[in-house]
C-alpha cells in the first residue's frame, strides 16, 4: 500500500485475483472520527476483458496488407463508492 501525499490517496494493489485467490480485503484504522473515512471511492482495473476477446490481425484499408500492432486490454470500473450506513 502506498500513500500518495500530494493527492491525499491510498493506493493499494492486489497482485493476483483469480480462482485460486478470489477475495481480498483492506482494513483501515483511524484515531479520529470514523465518519471522516466515509464515503470513499474505489477504482479498479484488470488487464483482461470479461469476454476474453483478442485482436488477431490488423489490415490496412488501402493496401490490404497486415499491419504490426500491439494490443493492450484493460477492464476498469470508473466509479465505485463505499458508504458507511449505520
Amino acid at each position: 500500500m502506498n500513500y500518495l501525499e500530494k493527492e491525499h490517496k491510498l493506493e493499494w494493489s492486489i497482485e493476483k485475483l483469480d480462482s485460486t485467490r478470489a477475495n481480498a480485503s483492506l482494513e483501515l484504522k483511524t484515531a479520529g472520527d470514523v465518519d471522516s473515512l466515509f464515503p470513499f471511492d474505489v477504482k479498479m482495473s484488470y488487464p483482461y476483458s470479461i469476454l476474453g476477446a483478442q485482436v488477431l490481425k490488423v489490415i490496412s484499408a488501402d493496401s490490404k496488407q497486415p499491419i504490426s500492432f500491439v494490443e493492450k486490454t484493460t477492464m476498469s470500473c470508473e466509479s465505485y463508492q463505499i458508504v458507511l450506513e449505520l
